[in-house]
């Protein structure tokens, strides 16, 4: 789970960065491949009963692990933290392993941690991992304000560009909004103090930062997006109606309102105000209409 995610962003960087463009033809078919996954971004596969009654019993009947691509019993400890993973995150449980093994490689790079915490820092990684490579991919396309870089070659930046426009067409503005709506600290820490998934205070605050950095992401996404290209009028209204239902408005003595926005808040407001048609003032103040 969260070596597919780092495995994806090192190619993607590899060829826009790194200039690895031999390497296209296999980052067309992974981005291919992971189409539904961006549109539907942070989006995990959900838990299954067939996969969890084979994961209890794995202490004794050897299960595929994807990741290993091998058969594999488990420890009845994995085969509860498993489980309890599953629960926290709404999580396949096959892939709940797959978190597991990979905490218990990664573990020496976390220092203090156990393999469960480990595993919960891997989940929030894999999902900022995911959503920077969104971002990176927007960057890289093609528009009004930069490019990226000049020598990438024409045939690399044409399929991004219809990439991209692929994943606005099926509503991804729409889904990253709807993710943004939902994605509170307050209730996460909840559900992960409930099962113990929060250990000292290194820990907690190393999850809340990534969790953060998640919901600023999607937010740089959209301001991206409408950056290079502005939405159309459907998308518009959506960031409109976004920034209407999520400010708090908080009436003082003078009549004014100061409206308390976070960080994916004001990337979200502004890239609204990129989507304005400003050529009308423009013509106003230095011209008559022809």
């Amino acid at each position: 789970m969260w070596s597919t995610q780092k495995n994806l962003s090192n190619l993607i960087n590899g060829v826009v960065v790194g200039k690895k463009y031999d390497l296209f033809a296999t980052l067309q078919e992974e981005l291919n491949k992971n189409f539904l996954n961006f549109l539907d971004i942070l989006k995990d596969p959900p838990c299954d009963s067939v996969e969890r009654t084979k994961v209890k019993k794995s202490n004794e009947e050897a299960i595929q692990i994807n990741y290993l691509n091998c058969e594999k019993k488990l420890q009845p400890s994995v085969i509860e933290e498993a489980i309890a993973l599953s629960d926290l995150f709404s999580l396949s449980e096959l892939k709940s392993v797959e978190l597991l093994i990979e905490a218990e490689e990664q573990m020496q790079y976390f220092h203090g941690f156990n393999r469960g915490l480990t595993a919960v820092l891997l989940y929030y990684d894999s999902k900022k991992i995911q959503v920077n490579n969104l971002k990176t991919l927007m960057l890289v396309r093609s528009g009004r304000l930069w490019i990226l870089d000049e020598n990438i070659p024409a045939e690399i930046i044409s399929f991004i560009d219809l990439y991209i426009q692929r994943l606005v067409k099926n509503g991804l503005i729409e889904k990253v909004l709807a993710k943004i709506g939902i994605h509170e600290w307050n209730k996460a820490e909840e559900n992960l103090v409930r099962v113990n998934g929060l250990g000292n205070l290194k820990h907690r605050k190393q999850v809340k930062n990534l969790f953060e950095e998640v919901k600023v992401l999607l937010g740089e996404c959209i301001f991206a997006c409408a950056c290079q290209a502005p939405l159309e009028q459907t998308n518009t209204i959506l960031l409109i109606n976004f920034l209407k239902n999520n400010s708090q408005m908080v009436q003082n003595n003078q009549l004014d309102s100061q409206i308390n926005l976070d960080t994916s808040h004001f990337f979200v407001l502004m890239a609204l105000l990129y989507c304005f048609d400003t050529l009308y003032l423009d013509i106003k103040e230095h011209g008559k209409l022809t």
